[in-house]
């Protein structure tokens, strides 16, 4: 558990969060489990302003055992868990620096219709909220089964997708490019995230 304040006097006086665990002990039965979280490009969908899929391969795994050393005197109990993961970056639209530029040249980035704008914060003609979106559509679901295998062994198998339905999410005016002086200014440049899909698989014993 997860103490944050109104800790109990035998933890003194700390003003941060306190963090107690506690783990099972073994029995004179062999017990434990196994577990498998996936994540895999196949799951997920394509960003909306990706080309492709960006690679993304999760394995997170481990497993605990108990049991005895000396029946009904001494017990064992340990774990394991480790991570495996691949991922590429899904880069969208991205403004770089034109030759020009590159060559110390910025004269493009003068607007030739228009080349001596209004100072910062002058008023303008525009209405209130010229920008708006077509609101968020956004479902999460999961599927989650326990098999119960014999008496003492069960197998849980959990299934989850984000935004399942894959819809485009456009996050206000936190979309939109608002830096005049890049080419996508005024355009909507970015996106929530697309589907995606996690599978987890456990075992117990």
């Amino acid at each position: 558990r997860i103490l944050t304040s109104n800790a109990d006097a035998e933890y003194g006086n700390y003003s941060g969060g306190l963090i107690s665990v506690v783990t099972k002990s073994g029995g004179n039965g062999l017990h434990g489990d196994l577990f498998e979280f996936l994540r895999k490009t196949s799951l997920d969908a394509r960003g909306y302003f990706d080309p492709t899929r960006a690679a993304f391969q999760q394995n997170q795994f481990g497993g605990t055992l108990g049991g005895p050393i000396k029946k009904d005197k001494i017990f064992y109990f340990t774990d394991y868990q480790a991570q495996r993961t691949v991922q590429g970056l899904e880069t969208g639209i991205v403004s770089v620096p034109s030759a020009l530029n590159r060559q110390g040249d910025f004269s493009d980035l003068i607007n030739p219709t228009n080349p001596n704008p209004p100072a910062p914060g002058t008023q303008g003609n525009a209405p209130r909220r010229p920008l708006y979106g077509p609101g968020i559509d956004n479902w999460d679901m999961a599927l989650h089964k326990i098999t119960k295998l014999t008496e003492g062994k069960s197998l849980e198998l959990r299934l989850e997708t984000f935004n399942t339905f894959n819809h485009t999410q456009f996050d206000g005016i936190g979309s939109v490019d608002g830096n005049v002086n890049d080419a996508t200014f005024g355009k909507v440049v970015k996106a929530a995230p697309q589907r995606i899909g996690q599978l987890a698989v456990k075992l117990f014993f």
